[in-house]
């Protein structure tokens, strides 16, 4: 995939992908239910974890870390998500599916929670 600069936010990875992604690969993409994302875990999940620093606290994590999200794995998770979202012109509702990954853990959300 080009070298392009890492994105700081959920939607200037959405930009990214599109522009690293072959048409080919964003029709599978689009053609796949949402719940089914998680086949891309271990290709292009490990691709956005590795190359895009969610290991390594790059801006791109700390966005997502004060969003709620502590592991590398789950960030990868709702970007892929908001990018099916994207393909399919569903709204990306990035809260939702944030709390949504907190709940399996069995975090309690609050309107008030800063994390």
């Amino acid at each position: 995939m080009e070298d392009i600069p890492v994105p700081t936010t959920v939607d200037e990875a959405i930009v990214a992908l599109d522009l690293v992604l072959s048409d080919e690969d964003k029709a599978a993409i689009r053609a796949n239910k949402e719940d089914e994302m998680y086949q891309y875990h271990f290709g292009l999940g490990m691709w956005i974890r590795n190359s895009w620093g969610l290991w390594r606290h790059s801006e791109l994590a700390n966005f997502l870390y004060e969003k709620g999200l502590h592991h590398p794995d789950d960030m990868s998770s709702v970007i892929l998500d908001s990018y099916w979202r994207h393909l399919n012109d569903r709204p990306i509702d990035l809260d939702a599916q944030i709390i949504a990954i907190r709940e399996v853990y069995g975090e309690t959300i609050s309107n008030d929670d800063d994390a």
